[in-house]
């Protein structure tokens, strides 16, 4: 359950960062 959970919150880290990286290349265009 614990691998599990640091697997999920592995995932929610890179979408943030995805989102991110999204935000500041719409702001650069």
């Amino acid at each position: 359950i614990r691998h599990i959970r640091l697997r999920t919150v592995r995932l929610d880290t890179l979408y943030l960062l995805t989102v991110q990286l999204d935000t500041v290349l719409l702001r650069t265009v």
